[in-house]
């Protein structure tokens, strides 16, 4: 079948990269791969913290409104100023130290699939294919842009929402306490009952929003779908439009041209 020959083709050829890319921990990068790692799991961390003390802050500022205590207020806004600066040291620290994982990964990678390609003159037997591939060498670095920056994002960001998630489910947890419900004689309990409302809600939520927003797709891709077409015949079809147009100009003008040359024919017998 044509389509499990591409399902394995393309399960090839993504173990193949992940064997080629995670090279850079294994050998490639050394202990500058993993240091920088490290130090990307540290600052999300240490961005995780100043976002629960700044939840933390909160409580303590609306606390001391609420009590109309003043040396509160003034004490919790002397606070605020410290942890705005942290919060935005440590996010502008977090941006380059992943954007220099990035790099580095990059740096190291395109380095090592060019060896491979220019090892036994594959740059050579590339003319000996059929099909376009002008400038391989731009393509090859932005193939491997997006191959990188889009892991390492993904991947960040993966672990920053399940850590916010475990660290504020465990806050919701004590604080909330439990709801009690009696029922006639007896009483039910349910403990960590802002847990389940918030999983109940993000729950229905998403799934709204999936029921909703799922016919969108197809409704989005046959609007698309003319402006690609037009765009692809203007751009492909470009000289045909303009050979097509240029013989209907010489069709129209080839009867001028015969009574131009049959009045000189005339003008030259008299």
């Amino acid at each position: 079948m044509p389509e499990d020959e591409e399902q394995q083709t393309r399960q090839y050829l993504i173990a193949r990269f992940w064997e080629a890319a995670l090279g850079f921990w294994r050998k490639g990068g050394g202990h500058r791969g993993w240091l920088l790692t490290f130090t990307v799991i540290v600052i999300a961390l240490v961005n995780l913290a100043l976002q629960y003390r700044l939840n933390v802050w909160h409580r303590g500022m609306f606390d001391a409104l609420g009590q109309r205590d003043s040396k509160g207020v003034l004490h919790q806004t002397m606070i605020f100023f410290p942890i705005i600066f942290a919060m935005v040291s440590v996010g502008a620290a977090a941006t380059y130290a992943k954007m220099t994982l990035q790099r580095r990964w990059r740096e190291w990678l395109n380095a090592h699939v060019l060896d491979q390609w220019l090892t036994n003159g594959r740059y050579y037997q590339l003319n000996l294919v059929p099909g376009d591939h002008s400038n391989p060498e731009y393509r090859v670095a932005e193939d491997l842009r997006v191959s990188v920056d889009a892991p390492v994002e993904f991947t960040v960001g993966v672990f920053s929402a399940v850590a916010s998630a475990i660290v504020f489910i465990g806050v919701l947890w004590f604080i909330g306490g439990e709801l009690a419900i009696p029922i006639g004689n007896a009483v039910l309990r349910i403990p960590g009952f802002l847990v389940i409302a918030a999983f109940i809600y993000a729950v229905l939520a998403s799934g709204s929003m999936i029921m909703i927003a799922r016919g969108f797709v197809a409704v989005s891709e046959n609007k698309t779908r003319p402006r690609l077409t037009t765009a692809m015949c203007s751009r492909g079809c470009g000289k045909m439009v303009k050979a097509s147009r240029c013989s209907a100009a010489r069709m129209k003008s080839a009867p001028a041209l015969t009574r131009h040359s049959r009045t000189s024919a005339s003008a030259g017998a008299s």
